[in-house]
């Protein structure tokens, strides 16, 4: 990405510059050792406080390894200070790669799963699809068979009629579903208004099995209702 390539670049401009930083201190320490331009030297210091030249040879040398040891301590300070920052880049980049890696395995496992989904919402569609239609079949043909009456071919006409003679039992306390089964879960096969008067054939649990002027036999809840 180019923000991992700017930090690399920046932290490059930053080593250069603890580098440049180092040298001028190198460079700046080795000349107190010699004559600065200004004629400054530790020697020339040492004498004017009035002591002897090997005094002031011997405490212009102390000075001198003083500045030197902690010119080499700071160097060697910095140096591993870049080292580490070094091997924490380095690090960083492999785990870096080592992230990227896994998000490659984790897209080629994820890969088949998603398919797979997919492939099970189409057949899951297709069997919901395949049910509604078989459960609209069978919706369509019950209202069929629950108006089917029994066969009055070998009575006589006098017994036929007698068959279809409608005695109402009861009256609905409201608009009520008549249905081709005992079960709320059937398709009604018609509406019967408020006060509409049916005869009861027989009962199961809370349903009558009834008989209708105009909507032919089928089942009603018994709450709605009322004896006449």
């Amino acid at each position: 990405p180019m923000d991992y390539v700017s930090r690399k670049m920046e932290q490059a401009k930053q080593q250069r510059k603890i580098e440049e930083a180092m040298s001028r201190q190198k460079r700046s320490l080795e000349d107190t050792q010699v004559e600065s331009n200004s004629g400054f030297t530790f020697e020339k210091f040492f004498s004017t406080l009035n002591i002897s030249q090997n005094t002031s040879l011997v405490l212009t040398g102390v000075a001198a390894g003083v500045a030197i040891t902690a010119t080499t301590v700071w160097v060697k300070s910095g140096e591993s200070g870049i080292e580490n920052l070094s091997q924490n880049i380095d690090l960083l980049n492999k785990r870096v790669e080592s992230l990227g890696d896994n998000i490659t395995n984790l897209e080629i496992k994820l890969t088949p799963l998603l398919k797979s989904a997919d492939s099970s919402k189409d057949i899951e569609s297709k069997q919901v699809s395949a049910d509604q239609q078989y459960v609209s079949e069978i919706a369509a043909a019950m209202p069929a068979v629950d108006s089917m009456e029994p066969a009055t071919a070998g009575l006589a006409p006098e017994a036929a009629e007698r068959e279809e003679v409608f005695t109402p039992t009861h009256t609905a306390t409201t608009n009520l579903n008549l249905r081709p089964s005992a079960s709320l879960n059937t398709t009604p096969v018609g509406i019967l208004p408020t006060g509409t008067k049916v005869e009861k054939i027989s009962e199961t649990g809370d349903w009558f099995h009834v008989n209708t002027e105009t909507h032919g036999k089928g089942w009603c809840s018994s709450e709605y209702l009322s004896p006449l």
